[in-house]
């Protein structure tokens, strides 16, 4: 009996721990396809300069980490603020600082993608916005073609500040630690376990 427990734990943790890892649940369109590269917008300088790009939910979900390219030449060790607003820029829904993170290769020699996960809000179906900056050195790059929602902004509380930036997109992703399902998946995966500890009871 002691062995049939400790198995039905470990098939409950399996279950909990593929729960928790984040996974894409939004990239941006120039992500996998980038269009054509324009400027790497600052987001810096001075210490007041923000950019910031729209996403959008299909469904809830549990916000744990981004992946974002910037400039790999202007700046290093970066300390990004990054928050995420409603799509006007007016009401801030999180914010936290990312010290720590893991370097991927991008597809873009200039460029280096930030790995950065963080224990985020959870968030219902619908649009957003991303906001990043860092108080010495970074710079994003953004996109012509495929997007135009990319924003440039002097201050980091209203999207009436925007500075220069054209019409583009940023290369970024957002992931999440969980995501809504509608019950039958759910029941049918809980189903599944529950079918395995019978198995387990008859040997």
């Amino acid at each position: 009996m002691k062995n049939i427990t400790v198995k039905i734990f470990a098939i409950f943790g399996l279950f909990i721990s593929l729960h928790a890892q984040s996974s894409v649940i939004y990239s941006s369109p120039d992500w996998e396809k980038p269009g054509t590269q324009g400027n790497a917008w600052c987001a810096t300088c001075g210490g007041s300069w923000f950019v910031s790009d729209e996403f959008t939910l299909n469904s809830g979900a549990t916000i744990g980490g981004t992946n974002l390219e910037v400039a790999n030449w202007y700046g290093s060790n970066w300390n990004v603020n990054l928050s995420i607003w409603d799509v006007s820029l007016t009401t801030k829904l999180f914010e936290t600082v990312v010290s720590s993170y893991a370097t991927m290769a991008s597809s873009t020699p200039s460029s280096v993608v930030l790995n950065m996960l963080f224990d985020g809000p959870t968030l219902a179906a619908g649009s957003y916005r991303m906001q990043w900056f860092e108080q010495s050195n970074m710079a994003i790059y953004t996109y012509s073609g495929n997007s135009n929602t990319s924003l440039q902004g002097s201050t980091r509380t209203s999207i009436n500040s925007t500075g220069g930036m054209p019409a583009e997109g940023v290369r970024f992703q957002v992931l999440a630690t969980s995501v809504e399902v509608s019950a039958p998946p759910t029941l049918g995966l809980f189903g599944l376990v529950l079918i395995a500890i019978c198995r387990l009871r008859r040997k």
